[in-house]
């Protein structure tokens, strides 16, 4: 399969993951056709042992595990830095997702590869969305992908219950409840 990467970021990981309570620093975060990979970036000019106690840090989401991606206001807290220079715009992003297990996880990254300014960080969260947007991201997440599959078969669920109305294997009342029930899910 043909794994395309359409950009690259540089970030650093915050919060979210269970095994992983620490702050983490240059992590290249590349999108790629199906997922958002990390990983530690290796093409440094210093030591990450400055930074980061970890050795490691590997983390892919597919996109179709995905339930939610948004930006974040405020002044994350990589580098310790407590600032805001302009808290109305994101330069921070969370993804809640289904791990392997189903488990919903909420992680939570920091844009860094636009140096210390915050302005910088947040043109790229922008660039990241707008790219995320034009490669049809978005509707590769579980929320999309779940809609546009079950949609259809409600009506033809419903016809069914119909004709088994009719044929008299279902009640009026049933008939009735199964409907409402189907039509819930809309």
């Amino acid at each position: 399969m043909n794994n395309s990467i359409f950009a690259n970021y540089e970030v650093s990981y915050l919060r979210g993951l269970p095994e992983n309570n620490k702050i983490i620093h240059f992590i290249q975060m590349s999108l790629t056709d199906n997922a958002f990979v990390f990983k530690l970036s290796t093409d440094l000019d210093f030591p990450l042992n400055l930074f980061n106690k970890k050795k490691e840090f590997k983390l892919s989401i597919n996109y179709s595990q995905v339930k939610n991606f948004e930006l974040i206001k405020g002044s994350g807290s990589a580098l310790g830095a407590n600032l805001v220079w302009d808290g109305i715009r994101a330069k921070l992003f969370e993804i809640t997702y289904l791990n392997e297990n189903n488990k919903q996880i909420c992680v939570c990254f920091e844009m860094d590869n636009q140096g210390i300014l915050s302005k910088n960080k947040y043109k790229a969260c922008e660039e990241l969305v707008r790219i995320m947007k034009n490669h049809g991201i978005f509707d590769k997440f579980i929320s999309n992908t779940q809609q546009t599959t079950s949609t259809p078969d409600i009506p033809a669920q419903i016809q069914k219950l119909a004709e088994l109305n009719q044929s008299g294997a279902l009640t009026d009342d049933e008939f009735q409840a199964k409907k409402a029930e189907l039509l819930k899910r809309l």
